[in-house]
């Protein structure tokens, strides 16, 4: 074994980001995934355009988001409302590990592609499904993306600063890839139950879900006290020990030192007001809370002598935790990143070398290995399915009658 899922079939059945990122993480770890698209089109992300004007999307002349979720899987083309390529499914499920998929229920149902179906084909396949609220409730059929289900979740209500209008977009994406990790997560635990029980079964988990275990210490926070979470106002933070700050170069410093009392000290040496480390309105964390009107100019003044690089090499002398708000561009060329392999480089077959997000998990002896760029539509049709059994005058009849692309 060369890495941790080689040899792992995965039938992909996904659309959009959840589903095709989790398959993506996967396909990172070395499993074969059959990217199954429907007829005609494909992924929907294959007709996003990436951006017209400079923004959160910049423009760009190949589509990056669909290239980051579908490398290393190979494509089948098939129209999934004609019954010839259910037996299609049926076939590569027959000797498949995992299915995953990210339509309704009720479309997978109409399809014959429901876990009762496949299970009946392979009583040991994994069936995932990655939805949007869950499979039970009153709104188990309703159509989701990311930024509805961050709103649904609570997350939306605590971006922004309290004294300044709701932002008009949380961050895109952060659902669905805290749904794709879960559902990756979903999908190796099945796998490991059944090598020790031989038992396969349906797994999900869903864009709401996810984005709920995410922001869980803001969920607990209410459950436990019934007390609302809100957003915070950084002149008036809860913790001045844990806010933003503008350094010297007109950048931001973020201090994140949640048990304050233990690094008061250090911190007051570091930027230098050491006659407030023993100062009673600054010197527990009820004081600095009590007080924090006070305490932020103090420490705006301070932060704002230096410039933020400035700090982040003289904050580790005195083991304190701060971030420097980076932009993607020092991002992509931070020496911590691109020695974890958080950066690659993807050989795609026409558009040369893309620099993609890594795979972020590091394994010893088995490690993970993207194998190439996103396919074209369709582009492995034929290569799989002389692989399962059929032949070209199949694929010419399939073709006659629209079920392949």
């Amino acid at each position: 074994m060369t890495t941790p899922l080689e040899g792992i079939k995965i039938v992909d059945v996904t659309s959009a980001l959840q589903g095709p990122y989790a398959t993506t993480l996967l396909a990172d770890l070395g499993a074969d995934v059959i990217k199954i698209e429907d007829v005609p089109g494909g992924d929907m992300m294959r007709g996003v355009v990436m951006g017209k004007t400079e923004g959160i999307l910049p423009p760009c002349s190949f589509n990056y988001h669909f290239e980051l979720c579908n490398r290393g899987k190979r494509s089948v083309a098939l129209d999934l409302r004609k019954p010839d390529s259910r037996e299609i499914i049926y076939r590569l499920a027959r000797d498949a590990d995992v299915f995953v998929g990210s339509f309704r229920e009720q479309a997978l149902k109409r399809w014959g592609l429901d876990y009762e179906s496949l299970k009946k084909v392979n009583p040991k396949i994994v069936y995932a499904l990655g939805s949007g609220y869950g499979l039970r409730g009153p709104d188990k059929d309703a159509r989701a993306f990311d930024t509805a289900a961050q709103a649904r979740s609570g997350m939306l209500s605590l971006v922004g600063d309290a004294d300044a209008p709701p932002p008009p977009w949380g961050v895109p994406w952060l659902a669905d890839a805290a749904g794709a990790m879960m559902l990756a997560t979903s999908i190796i635990t099945a796998l490991f139950v059944r090598q020790r029980t031989g038992i396969g079964q349906k797994v999900s988990t869903s864009l709401l879900g996810a984005q709920i275990f995410l922001g869980a210490p803001q969920s607990v926070a209410y459950l436990a006290s019934g007390i609302e979470p809100r957003r915070q106002s950084r002149k008036k933070a809860y913790n001045p020990l844990r806010n933003a700050y503008k350094t010297r170069d007109n950048k931001w410093l973020y201090l994140n030192m949640t048990v304050g009392d233990r690094f008061w000290p250090g911190l007051c040496k570091a930027l230098e007001i050491t006659h407030l480390i023993d100062d009673e309105r600054f010197n527990s964390n009820e004081a600095r809370s009590k007080n924090t009107a006070q305490l932020v100019p103090l420490m705006d003044e301070a932060i704002a002598r230096r410039t933020v690089d400035e700090w982040m090499k003289i904050f580790p002398q005195y083991d304190l935790v701060a971030g420097a708000l980076r932009t993607f561009a020092e991002m992509a060329v931070d020496p911590q990143v691109l020695a974890n392999d958080y950066i690659i480089e993807v050989e795609h077959p026409t558009l040369g070398k893309l620099k993609q997000p890594g795979c972020c998990i590091y394994f010893s002896e088995t490690p993970a290995a993207t194998k190439g760029g996103a396919p074209e539509y369709g582009q492995h049709t034929e290569e799989v399915l002389l692989k399962i059994g059929y032949d070209w005058a199949d694929i010419e009849r399939f073709k006659s009658k629209g079920v392949i692309a």
